[in-house]
């Protein structure tokens, strides 16, 4: 989840660089479009796996 964490931080800053700065090659643009990509498909296998898991109430607290 750390991992997850950092990249979502990474692409976080990444998107605000480009709205408040001229982003410098089509080459940072593309990784930006593709770091969103990979982190948005970790998240969903994140769902797919909790809808596996049993998990019970105590879980939460």
């Amino acid at each position: 989840m750390k991992y997850l964490g950092e990249r979502l931080d990474a692409i976080f800053k990444a998107a605000q660089k480009g709205s408040h700065n001229i982003i410098t090659s089509r080459q940072k643009a593309d990784r930006y479009v593709i770091y969103t990509y990979l982190i948005v498909g970790d998240l969903l296998s994140l769902v797919e796996l909790q809808k596996t898991l049993p998990i019970s109430d105590k879980d939460f607290r």
